[in-house]
């Protein structure tokens, strides 16, 4: 027995060693590289430039804090870095103008949207704007890419490639069916009938209410998509909905319809948009670029703190539950207290608030809520500038702001209920697994999986959800000022546009943080003459919280998507997630 506790003695403390011998290690290696990048002496740009890029898949809100990630990847690219850029080299005098490889992005509509805007601005300036693709898909729908490369001066595809000017379309899987043949079942609660963030794993078809909605998305978003490339290609309505029902179709098509400018090779392209430059022109990557050349400012300089609350809105801190994903989390008490940070920051004049998030849980919305509130209460504006999605819990936590903008493509609202549990009873006795519990408590395993929720849970589960939604409406009601009975028309969990939420009161106006930055000056008094920057307003990690979420992750895979952990938490028995909008996939 001696033996025994001195071998567990040895290798416990072997073990302890280990680890410090591994912290110890990336602190040097992080120090290290900290040094020779300080020690980098940044090229000296040529007296004109054309700055490039090439938008590839999703890109994230923010680049994030977590200094482990920048230590093995660098400084990630993310989308408010490249809308920075290009307003940073609208003033440049040396940035004669940009060429931007579009192809294979996968920018949601709201971010397209915001592009554009910051690109209206560049041209506005006098410089050009040139786009290229290889293909705008290929044997897919390239709906959204093509309709963000309508914002520059040219459009140039490469030869063979094709313009997937598809239109949009929205599908979703319904696995109820499939479930039950394994033995799985939801025994879930709704309020309304437009909160349809469980169909897929409840109903075996789209329910009326469901395609009523999703129909209305995508006319509205369609509309808005064809009504920008008509102005930008001044291209006639009815004939551009002609070419979107022929396509995809060959680049020499889309030329000889004016859908884009001109056929070429990358090379022949970047050497043309050289030349146009001037002689001593030279190119450089646009996220270098923003590194060199970003804003100084002053420590006591007045500012407006811009805050992001990205992904599923979770209780609890951190940010991140895997340091080298490159999603990010709206954790509740991280972003709380980023808010309640910047309330306090006497150099901050106002607060904007970015929210991409299609919800979570309505205890963590509250969380975030109340940190607003306090900011407001403390006379620090509030501003929310909506993404691709704030709806549900997303909205919960925009609607006390003193002003909401969104784009006319952001999906919004979900004002609305969810709240249940899977039930794997039929699975267990198919594998021949008995179950059975003691409780001191009647309703100590109600979300025991391993049952249905008896008559008297499920009344008191009814209960719990209309009182959450009620709160809900509540909350709107007083924020937005609008009655009882209008809040009930735009809710039952009903998705909008933000262009359709405009014109329901739900947001004041239409833009990304451009618009979202002037609105908060103009809530705080701010003159147009005085130079009062949007300021990214985050908490950096240390390198040792970063290292404790890396071992919690060896213990337990962290999910980048938030949606798959929305359906993974459904599966386990989650039911945190009463405030969460369905997934809603749009084809691009």
């Amino acid at each position: 027995m001696f033996g025994k506790m001195l071998k567990f003695l040895y290798h416990f403390v072997i073990g302890i060693f280990a680890i410090l011998g591994v912290v110890v290690a990336l602190a040097m290696v992080s120090a290290g590289l900290f040094i020779y990048r300080s020690m980098e002496t940044p090229a000296t740009p040529a007296p004109d430039l054309v700055l490039t890029a090439t938008l590839e898949g999703p890109m994230e809100e923010s680049a994030g804090g977590d200094p482990l990630q920048g230590l093995f990847h660098g400084s990630p690219a993310s989308f408010g870095m490249m809308v920075d850029a290009l307003d940073v080299a609208s003033a440049d005098p040396h940035i004669k103008g940009i060429l931007l490889d579009v192809g294979r992005s996968e920018l949601g509509f709201a971010q397209n949207e915001e592009l554009r805007q910051a690109l209206k601005r560049f041209r506005r300036t006098g410089r050009f704007a040139i786009a290229f693709a290889d293909s705008f898909g290929e044997m897919d729908s390239a709906t959204g890419a093509y309709h963000l490369a309508t914002a520059f001066d040219e459009i140039w595809v490469q030869p063979v490639g094709l313009v997937g000017l598809t239109g949009i379309g929205i599908e979703g899987y319904f696995a109820r069916d499939a479930l039950s043949k394994l033995g799985i079942s939801f025994d879930m609660r709704t309020r309304k009938d437009y909160k349809t963030a469980a169909d897929m794993l409840t109903k075996s078809a789209m329910t009326p209410a469901n395609r009523d909605m999703l129909e209305s998305l995508v006319q509205d978003i369609s509309a808005t998509v064809l009504e920008d490339i008509v102005a930008a290609r001044h291209i006639p309505l009815e004939k551009l909905e002609t070419l979107v029902a022929k396509a995809p179709l060959t680049a020499e098509d889309a030329l000889e319809t004016h859908l884009i400018d001109g056929i070429a090779h990358s090379e022949t392209v970047f050497e043309d948009t050289l030349s146009r430059a001037g002689s001593d022109a030279d190119s450089m990557d646009l996220f270098d670029y923003l590194a060199s050349h970003a804003p100084n400012v002053s420590g006591d300089q007045k500012n407006i703190a811009l805050i992001y609350a990205t992904g599923e809105i979770r209780r609890g801190t951190d940010g991140s539950m895997a340091p080298f994903s490159e999603n990010t989390l709206g954790q509740a008490e991280t972003v709380a207290a980023e808010i309640m940070d910047a309330t306090d920051d006497e150099n901050v004049a106002a607060i904007v608030l970015r929210v991409d998030s299609p919800g979570g849980s309505a205890v963590a919305s509250e969380t975030v809520r109340g940190a607003i509130l306090r900011a407001r209460a403390s006379n620090i504006p509030v501003v929310v500038s909506m993404g691709n999605t704030a709806a549900s819990g997303g909205y919960w936590i925009a609607m006390d702001a003193n002003r909401i903008i969104a784009q006319n493509t952001t999906l919004t609202g979900s004002i609305g209920v969810l709240a249940g549990k899977p039930v794997a009873q039929e699975l267990l006795t198919k594998l021949g697994v008995s179950w059975e519990g003691v409780s001191s408590g009647e309703n100590a395993l109600m979300w025991s999986p391993a049952r249905p929720f008896t008559p008297e849970e499920s009344t008191h589960i009814d209960t719990l959800v209309d009182a959450i939604y009620e709160q809900f409406k509540t909350r709107v009601a007083a924020a937005r000022g609008l009655s009882p009975e209008e809040v009930e028309m735009v809710a039952q969990g009903r998705v909008w546009t933000g262009r359709q939420a405009l014109g329901l009161h739900l947001v004041d106006g239409i833009g990304g943080l451009h618009e979202a930055w002037l609105a908060a000056r103009e809530t705080a008094g701010i003159s147009r003459q005085q130079d009062v920057p949007l300021i990214p307003y985050a908490r950096k990690d240390g390198i040792l919280a970063s290292l404790r979420r890396l071992f919690m992750d060896f213990r337990g895979l962290g999910f980048g998507n938030s949606h798959i952990r929305a359906w993974l938490g459904l599966m386990a028995g989650d039911a945190s997630g009463t405030a969460h909008m369905q997934p809603i996939n749009i084809g691009h």
